[in-house]
């Protein structure tokens, strides 16, 4: 079963301005080997001054199983997990944990607008993208078989 969820492109082209995040899937939820995977766009407002949205940026996350080994104590944190920035949203209620793109290195879709506002000239470096919703699901793609393969390790 795949979800998806797109904000109206208009607003989007209005908080960020242009880019391929206008037109891209801003939710996705998907399972692969067996894990749960979900991508979604983080977009909120700034709290001082509500005319100007953060971020943008997109979020992978994949569901631990029951009985993972990963959601003991402490082995989660010691885990070597090779993903984007790595784990950056830890074990949550429903046993998700997940990983961001906006690092040193990535382009924020309100990087671009942020910058315009305020008369800045956006300067990108050497490796400095955009991470879309592709990277990101194979990403979350890359995550899964991690969560399978430290699964199977358990169980052998």
């Amino acid at each position: 079963m795949i979800r998806e969820l797109f904000y109206d492109p208009l607003m989007k082209l209005n908080w960020f301005g242009e880019g391929e995040w206008v037109n891209e899937h801003d939710f996705v939820y998907w399972v692969h080997l067996g894990i749960e995977c979900k991508v979604r766009r983080v977009v909120r407002t700034e709290p001082f001054n509500r005319s100007h949205v953060f971020g943008g940026h997109l979020c992978g996350y994949c569901k631990l199983p029951e009985n993972h080994p990963w959601l003991k104590p402490e082995s989660l944190k010691n885990a070597e997990i090779d993903v984007h920035g790595g784990i950056t949203s830890q074990i949550d209620e429903q046993n998700w944990i997940g990983f961001d793109c906006a690092h040193l290195g990535d382009i924020t879709p309100s990087m671009g607008s942020l910058l315009k506002r305020t008369g800045y000239k956006l300067e990108l470096f050497k490796g400095e993208a955009y991470k879309n919703i592709a990277y990101a699901i194979k990403e979350c793609n890359e995550l899964a078989r991690q969560i399978s393969e430290a699964m199977n390790a358990t169980n052998t």
